[in-house]
């Protein structure tokens, strides 16, 4: 059952390296998982069919082709209010930041 009152939020900013070489140039949710998926294609494929279509993806490390995956995959009905978006890290704090 959709809530339009929800927010979603995943916390999508993981190194991953456990995951290396794969994670040497991209964010662990954005791994290659069976051709065109993504690792963050399940978390949120799961929260799509549980009706949840307000959802925000926070990311952090290497996140350009998080973001560009999530920008160009994962479009929902924007007049409907639906959408799924990324949200990039501000990096404000300094080389540390993510600490």
């Amino acid at each position: 059952m959709r809530n339009s009152r929800v927010f979603a939020i995943v916390l999508a900013g993981g190194e991953g390296k456990r995951l290396a070489p794969l994670t040497a140039d991209r964010a662990k949710p954005a791994v290659p998982f069976g051709g065109n998926y993504r690792l963050i294609d399940f978390a949120l494929s799961n929260l799509v069919n549980a009706g949840q279509l307000r959802i925000g993806v926070l990311t952090q490390y290497k996140s350009h082709s998080l973001d560009r995956h999530i920008t160009t995959t994962w479009r929902l009905s924007p007049l409907l209010g639906n959408y799924v978006t990324p949200v990039p890290a501000q990096m404000r704090r300094g080389p540390r930041w993510f600490a």
